[in-house]
């Protein structure tokens, strides 16, 4: 899917996004009343007779003990980035301790999630950032980088070191500003807690795009991008976030690491290459040095009907061989076709 008309208007309080779903309430992909069409599809195509009901728990209804954090520490992190900016209430615990995959989903909506952060930090300033990284380490605690809140692949299990009683989620949303932008080289310095469709739109209105789009673009970050090495819809045209990636800073614990802002180099190893996939273990991100490339004057999308997969799969790899310029290709067996065909039939957005 590619975001022809950016939604940058979604509501990222915390509030008002899901702490035991995908996505913000709202912004549903079926109309309301349409999940019971999709449900008897499902039954009929996998000859289910019924399907049990199996609401999940409630908010109140999750088991949470009490955090660990004592007020002397809440007290001293309110001092380095505002005392409104550290959370120990319910909600902000329960959201910042898992991500998004299925069995974060379910672990959640049936209170079988074992393990939550004991507080929330809300840095505004990469000073601040390196502060309460000095300060957790004098402290032995816990600190889990946390952006959009996407991850599919345990970035957020929380996971306490040897000694180590209180685990801090550090919510880097705050920074989300565009720092520069360089006309001239065609390269963005963003904060990097700014979610994807703020950040395509910012670009958007000075005549430019990154051109990246994961899966998970409306509700996940820049440093999320990269310290998950994501796939954009269109890597083929622009590349993986690992290759999009100029420079960045990195706060830890012993100091702020900050990479050459070079188009490339002939040393090694390549830092940004560690840093991009390594899932906030080596530091917080902080900032990002971007290629971004002028807005195409026209789009064009079509689709081709194949007599069978194994054809689609020709046709795809005489087009890489023949290095026919695209941005994307996809291809759908059959039964993924009919499934959008099926959808598409739905009202509502999908």
């Amino acid at each position: 899917m590619f975001y022809t008309e950016l939604n940058s208007n979604i509501d990222y309080s915390r509030d008002n996004l899901r702490w035991n779903a995908w996505g913000a309430y709202g912004q549903d992909f079926f109309r309301v009343g349409q999940m019971q069409e999709i449900l008897g599809f499902l039954a009929d195509e996998f000859k289910i007779t019924d399907i049990r009901k199996t609401p999940p728990v409630a908010l109140e209804e999750i088991t949470l003990s009490k955090s660990n954090l004592t007020p002397t520490q809440i007290r001293e992190l309110g001092k380095i980035c505002g005392s409104k900016h550290v959370s120990t209430e319910r909600r902000e615990r329960i959201f910042h301790s898992a991500g998004k995959s299925y069995y974060d989903v379910l672990r959640l909506s049936f209170d079988t999630l074992k393990h939550f952060v004991d507080g929330v930090v809300y840095p505004g300033k990469e000073s601040e950032i390196s502060k309460i990284l000095e300060y957790c380490s004098r402290n032995n605690i816990t600190v889990i980088p946390f952006g959009g809140g996407s991850s599919v692949v345990g970035g957020l299990e929380v996971v306490k070191g040897k000694g180590q009683k209180v685990v801090l989620s550090l919510d880097t949303t705050r920074l989300s500003a565009l720092i520069r932008l360089d006309r001239e080289s065609h390269l963005a310095t963003f904060q990097a807690g700014i979610y994807g469709p703020k950040l395509e739109k910012t670009l958007n209105d000075q005549g430019f795009t990154l051109g990246h789009f994961p899966q998970s673009f409306e509700y996940s970050t820049l440093g999320g991008w990269i310290a998950a090495r994501s796939a954009g819809q269109q890597s083929n045209r622009y590349g993986k976030i690992e290759e999009i990636l100029t420079s960045l800073k990195v706060v830890t614990p012993a100091g702020t690491v900050e990479t050459l802002r070079e188009p490339a180099s002939s040393t090694g190893p390549d830092l940004n290459q560690i840093f991009a996939g390594s899932e906030g273990l080596l530091g917080v991100i902080s900032e990002a040095t971007i290629k971004v490339h002028k807005l195409p004057e026209t789009r064009k999308y079509f689709g081709i009907v194949f007599p069978d997969f194994s054809s689609g799969v020709d046709f795809i790899r005489e087009v890489n061989h023949r290095e026919i310029p695209t941005s994307m290709i996809r291809l759908s067996d059959k039964s993924e076709t009919r499934l959008y065909q099926t959808l598409g039939t739905y009202r509502g957005r999908i």
